[in-house]
């Protein structure tokens, strides 16, 4: 039988864990923590974002040789780069990442044709650099206590855009067709980001489970949504005792099944 106690400490000397019996056990994740695990976020965005398709392009533009309309279509990220991730908390809202001086190309197919009928077309190639990204997310518990991210908010810039299409003549309007590309690129790369806070939920996962002794260990599924404060959030569970997966005991005592790895297709443009 569980007598009423409570007691205060440190996991891996940087998380902050009050426990009672009664109340469950409180887990206080420190802002330093989060950004130490900043390259998990990054690496996992590497991995989502190249590969994504982008959806067709139509434009105009009014040269000195005349008007012209033109169609960017097969575009997809080829590379993508993060030299620099910082992580801080907001409270009462969420978890804010803030990606620097990202570079990443995209390639595609375009054509064009004039008003008097003459067109071409070619393969491009488009090198960004110097884009950040800002993007503010919060964290909600499931019905089972499980952790689910959802985006808050956000926002991007970029400095500098080159396109390579090997035309003279489509250099003309290469401009027109930058800023269409960075238009569309803001919209796809905070849509990837969201699909990348997916595996948010298993870096949190990896604190919701502590073993206290031998083939033991306490299930700590959330009693309530986390809580952001100034410098630390706050993760309250009901600190449930288990017997660790390789056991002989009796349920429960089953192991969680692993995800599949999600597979990009990264084929070249031709």
């Amino acid at each position: 039988m569980w007598r009423p106690v409570a007691v205060t400490f440190f996991l891996t000397e940087l998380i902050v864990i009050t426990a009672s019996f009664n109340d469950g056990i409180t887990i206080q994740v420190p802002a330093s923590l989060l950004q130490s695990n900043g390259e998990k976020v990054t690496k996992n965005l590497e991995s989502y974002l190249p590969g994504t398709e982008f959806p067709d392009m139509d434009g105009e533009a009014d040269l000195s040789v005349g008007y012209l309309f033109y169609h960017l279509s097969g575009m997809r990220m080829l590379t993508f780069g993060i030299p620099h991730t910082s992580i801080d908390i907001i409270p009462g809202v969420g978890i804010r990442a803030s990606i620097n001086s990202l570079h990443l190309s995209i390639c595609g197919n375009w054509s064009y044709e004039t008003l008097l009928g003459l067109g071409g077309d070619g393969h491009f190639v488009v090198n960004i650099s110097g884009v950040d990204i800002t993007f503010t997310f919060t964290l909600e518990s499931d019905g089972e206590g499980q952790p689910n991210a959802s985006m808050v908010s956000c926002s991007s810039s970029v400095q500098e855009v080159i396109v390579e299409t090997h035309q003279w003549f489509t250099n003309m309007f290469s401009d027109q067709i930058a800023d269409n590309i960075i238009y569309q690129m803001s919209t796809e790369i905070c849509n990837g980001t969201t699909h990348g806070l997916a595996d948010v939920r298993g870096m949190i996962q990896q604190y919701l489970s502590i073993e206290v002794i031998p083939d033991w260990f306490v299930d700590l599924s959330l009693a309530e949504p986390p809580v952001f404060s100034y410098g630390y959030m706050s993760l309250k569970s009901k600190a449930q005792v288990f017997v660790s997966p390789n056991c002989d005991a009796t349920p429960p005592c089953e192991q969680k099944p692993k995800q599949e790895a999600r597979h990009l297709d990264r084929t070249n443009c031709p």
